[in-house]
């Protein structure tokens, strides 16, 4: 199967899109100007993982061998987030 572009151009597109969710999405906000502290993907990680206790957790986190979910890259070690929970699921009932 050919693909419409080719590896350089599917890895700049990535690096793109990887901006554009740091910068809209991950990244914590100066209060001041609400403009992203968080320059890339490296920083939001290594935010993350510092809520983690444990340390092989932690690099894995930051090596990018292991990724949480949407929740807690927004919420994890932010503390200027109102918004205190890091699943993206919840138990519903009893």
């Amino acid at each position: 199967m050919e693909l419409p572009f080719g590896y350089e151009e599917a890895v700049r597109e990535w690096r793109l899109f990887e901006e554009y969710l740091v910068q809209a999405r991950y990244a914590i906000r100066a209060t001041e100007t609400g403009d992203p502290v968080e320059r890339n993907m490296a920083d939001v990680l290594q935010r993350v993982s510092n809520a983690f206790t444990h340390p092989g957790v932690r690099k894995a986190l930051i090596d990018g061998r292991i990724l949480t979910a949407t929740p807690f890259l927004m919420n994890g070690g932010n503390s200027y987030t109102r918004r205190a929970g890091y699943y993206s699921c919840y138990p519903l009932g009893d």
